[in-house]
């Protein structure tokens, strides 16, 4: 997770439009197709994706005469770039809404209370995943310390130590410094809130600092699977 933006990764506009119409269509595109809709001559075109397809951000494929050309998804570069592309898609998409989509944290808090007091620790979690992933979003928003304000409690120390531990984990993670309010007590004895105990060495491994300094192991990919 962290606020990414395309247009800095590629080596020219022309490679950045390129690989934008490749990933819009999920069907194999020839690259007079790819010219045709971007409005460039076929033989620069030609060659961009002939360099896209050496360096192994592009499948080809033959038939008949066409050269089918499809994202390598198995290319790591290849999906971070649709990672970046999607961000850069939904933040347009968060400045043209008319009502908020994203939530606070207090609101985030206030929801996972409710759950709570249902006894559903489940969906309180869920919660606050889903509402702590919006943050790289709101940051591009620039609405970040609106959404990170301090909360009203969950009624839990425990959840609320984990919900202030995400967002020290989120603002680091997009280079901000975490508010002071999230800075709480190590908790008086471990606690895995995912169930995460049978599997003790693999998420002690994967669990980011702000979580350990508090006495939670949390597996970082939690957040990347919520």
């Amino acid at each position: 997770m962290g606020s990414m933006s395309a247009a800095p990764i590629f080596r020219s506009d022309l490679q950045e439009r390129v690989l934008y119409e490749v990933f819009e269509d999920s069907g194999a595109r020839t690259a007079s197709d790819i010219a045709r809709q971007i409005g460039a001559p076929v033989s620069t075109v030609s060659r961009e994706t002939a360099r896209l397809v050496d360096s192994g951000m592009l499948s080809a494929r033959a038939q008949g005469r066409k050269l089918l050309l499809s994202p390598n998804l198995r290319n790591p570069f290849t999906r971070a770039v649709m990672g970046a592309f999607e961000h850069t898609e939904t933040v347009d998409a968060a400045r043209r809404e008319t009502v908020r989509s994203w939530q606070t944290i207090d609101e985030i808090a206030a929801n996972m209370r409710a759950q709570l007091d249902r006894g559903d620790e489940s969906m309180a979690l869920r919660l606050l995943l889903d509402g702590i992933n919006r943050a790289p979003v709101v940051a591009d928003l620039g609405r970040l310390d609106e959404m990170l304000a301090e909360p009203e409690s969950t009624g839990d120390t425990r959840w609320d130590t984990l919900l202030a531990a995400s967002v020290q984990y989120v603002s680091r993670r997009l280079g901000d410094t975490p508010p002071r309010w999230s800075r709480k007590p190590t908790l008086p004895t471990w606690w895995w809130p995912a169930q995460e105990s049978s599997l003790a060495a693999r998420t002690v491994a994967r669990t980011p600092i702000d979580f350990k300094r508090v006495g939670i192991w949390f597996d970082e990919q939690n957040f990347a699977t919520a």
